[in-house]
């Protein structure tokens, strides 16, 4: 009996090597066939895409000569008018600079005054504080220089401004003089 085992052992090696083999054949093939059905449909599709160009693609627009056009916004001469501060120096040195920049509605003439020292005197209009219209943005600044005989302390700044309705707004902020 041993004999025989010893003969069978060996014959199912042989056989399950060749199933093995098979096996191995069949997984390469598949994988060939595989990636040659893939490589000759990328093929068919570039061809494909080729003679039928997309519309998008043949569509043009020559930028070069399209000027920007920028609109300038119409305000209602009966707009409500308002002020918003988009900058302000804040704090400022005896002789230094100060400067605020305000935006309101287009078009609408505004006026600015620093009172010093709280005796209501002024600052002259020599001094950069003119009245301004707005521009097309609605954006106006004024920048000024502190006078050097000043004394530190708040500085009020107040501006006003009007539409052509007479519609008015008014704000006000602080500067600061420092030494």
């Amino acid at each position: 009996m041993l004999e025989i085992r010893k003969q069978r052992g060996p014959q199912r090696s042989i056989h399950e090597r060749q199933r093995r083999r098979r096996t191995m054949r069949r997984v390469v093939l598949s994988v060939v066939i595989l990636v040659v059905l893939l490589v000759a449909s990328a093929v068919i599709y570039v061809w494909y895409v080729g003679q039928h160009p997309s519309e998008k693609a043949l569509q043009t627009v020559d930028t070069r000569s399209a000027a920007p056009t920028i609109k300038t916004p119409t305000v209602d001469p009966n707009a409500p008018v308002g002020i918003a501060q988009e900058s302000f120096s804040g704090t400022a040195a005896p002789g230094s600079n100060a400067s605020i920049t305000v935006k309101t509605n287009p078009g609408a003439a505004c006026q600015i005054t620093v009172k010093v020292n709280n005796n209501n005197a002024t600052l002259l209009p020599d001094t950069g504080l003119v009245p301004k219209i707005a521009d097309e943005f609605g954006i106006i600044d004024w920048s000024w220089t502190v006078p050097k005989n000043i004394l530190p302390g708040i500085l009020p700044v107040e501006i006003t401004c009007a539409n052509a309705a007479k519609k008015s707004a008014y704000y006000k902020a602080n500067l600061e003089v420092t030494k």
